[in-house]
């Protein structure tokens, strides 16, 4: 028996493929043992990171669906580098991270489904053990170990115990243990049987808060079967753990709500009380809570406005947590911090200065060399002192800071990085001679530079004005320029003695006079 395909623009016969075999766009689609989704958003050199090591562990079992969700980077150009027989491309018009993954559901032909983020990793024998876990003993859902990496910082997460639960009474029963390590929120920890997602219809709602457990709690409900493996299989790159991590949701409580009826709907399916996480769920909502509303405030910091939103909305606060059912609210101080308005503005305000603090030592300790380590603790003394309120109250340390700046800076480096500059944490940089940063530019986190780097504008009589602005991940080196009102994309790698003066996206690397990018 013969079937016309399309090939190459034209119809060519050829005889029919028996099996799992499916065709699409002209190209084979074979029923692999995991298909590996992941949706991408302006993440061109993360993504590139990522698809490296997942490629050196390719194998016939296994297919990749890239989900390009209208990125305005180069994301899409990266992931096709990447293109082949196991690994599909797709591009979309941006929708959102949950839009994305489910064309990837779609379009991924698997036994089962593994969701990863593009801007994360995996172990070195992450798909080995996975396939080996799979081959020994099929199972509806797979749940494995992650670290979560915070600048050189890890934490490792995972179950102590590797264990089979063969029904979902087992698993309802063991439902608190199971997740009791934050286990049950994450996406990418998990292995999931495509067969149920499919027979049950399950997809991710358009919420933009808490998509992740909704899926898993609505999966789970469904399956019947789980293994437990005690391999740290995943690495989950967490930028901040300060309110930059928590971005301010307007339907924060709303969606919440959805993620709340999935665990109260499990428990109903399934008998399992799940005391313990709704206990913890309630708790960090409540903290959760008051964070959104800080990070919603204009001018953050004015305690009025943070009592007058949180007194506001607290009824309808109060009434998502009690849709949990019967659950014991969190005791002691940290239960009093979350019920009370002024200790959790106090709370919160702390957490900031603490996670500053710590975050610029780490900073300050990762540059090489002492020079470097003092000139960038000078830099940020600087823009701590310029930022004290009332200015009457900085004006000592601000008049320290200058003289600092004249002796060392000034006069035995040559650098001048303007305090009134925007930089984010991680800056790092090698043979601090002759730097200069004019106060207007806008420089994101984990910026490298070196020796006679130029930031600044076409010399307008306004110094900050037409200034450029610095995405995160940006490397410079020794002697280039970045000049005039022009936005460096983020994880761009700018050439010796570059001179930059148009835009350029994400991901790119800049050489030559005017620099372009190669």
């Amino acid at each position: 028996m013969e079937e016309a395909i399309l090939v190459s623009g034209r119809f060519v016969r050829r005889p029919t493929r028996q099996g799992n075999v499916f065709r699409q766009y002209g190209r084979e689609r074979i029923m692999r043992r995991l298909g590996i989704v992941i949706p991408a958003y302006n993440v061109a050199f993360p993504l590139k990171r990522l698809l490296k090591q997942v490629g050196k562990q390719l194998t016939d079992d296994v297919a990749v669906v890239v989900v390009d969700d209208g990125s305005s980077d180069n994301t899409l150009q990266v992931a096709q580098q990447f293109e082949s027989e196991a690994v599909r491309v797709l591009h979309k018009e941006n929708g959102g991270v949950g839009s994305a993954r489910n064309l990837g559901i779609e379009e991924c032909d698997s036994e089962y489904i593994w969701f990863v983020d593009a801007d994360d990793g995996i172990a070195p024998n992450a798909i080995a053990i996975l396939l080996k876990a799979i081959g020994e003993k099929p199972s509806d859902c797979y749940l494995f170990g992650f670290d979560k990496l915070r600048g050189k910082s890890a934490e490792t997460i995972v179950n102590s115990e590797a264990k089979s639960y063969d029904t979902s009474r087992e698993m309802a029963g063991n439902f608190n243990r199971l997740f009791g390590e934050n286990l049950l929120n994450p996406l990418w920890n998990k292995l999931f049987r495509k067969e149920i997602i499919e027979r049950e219809d399950l997809r991710f709602s358009s919420i933009s808060s808490g998509e992740d457990a909704e899926f898993v709690l609505r999966f789970l409900s469904r399956a019947q079967s789980m293994d437990v493996l005690t391999d740290v299989l995943y690495r989950y790159r967490l930028l901040s753990d300060t309110s930059s991590a928590h971005k301010s949701h307007p339907n924060y409580i709303g969606d919440h709500r959805q993620m709340f009826k999935a665990l109260t709907d499990y428990c109903s399916t399934t008998g399992s009380s799940a005391t313990a996480i709704k206990a913890r769920w309630a708790a960090e909502t409540a903290m959760g809570f008051r964070w959104n509303v800080f990070n919603g405030l204009e001018g953050k910091g004015k305690y009025r406005q943070f009592s007058k939103e949180v007194k506001l909305r607290q009824p309808e606060m109060e009434a998502l947590i009690a849709s949990l059912g019967d659950c014991p609210r969190q005791g002691g101080l940290r239960g009093l911090i979350a019920r009370s308005v002024p200790l959790s503005y106090l709370f919160i305000k702390t957490r900031l200065f603490v996670a500053n603090i710590q975050g610029g030592a780490r900073e300050i300790m990762n540059n090489p060399g002492v020079l470097p380590k003092v000139l960038v603790a000078t830099i940020r003394f600087g823009m701590w002192a310029e930022h004290i309120r009332p200015r009457i109250l900085g004006l000592p340390f601000r008049l320290l800071h200058r003289l600092v700046e004249l002796l060392f800076c000034k006069l035995l480096l040559n650098c001048d990085i303007s305090v009134k500059a925007e930089i984010g944490q991680g800056l790092t940089i090698y043979h601090p001679y002759g730097i200069f940063v004019n106060s207007g530019a806008k420089i994101g986190r984990d910026f490298t530079c070196r020796a006679y780097t130029t930031i600044g504008n076409k010399g307008t009589d306004n110094e900050r004005d037409g200034c450029p602005t610095i995405g995160d991940g940006v490397n410079v080196g020794v002697g280039a320029k970045i000049i005039g009102p022009i936005t460096v994309g983020s994880n761009c790698s700018i050439g010796a003695n570059a001179v930059v003066t148009h835009s350029f996206a994400d991901g790119n690397v800049l050489v030559g006079i005017p620099a372009k990018a190669i």
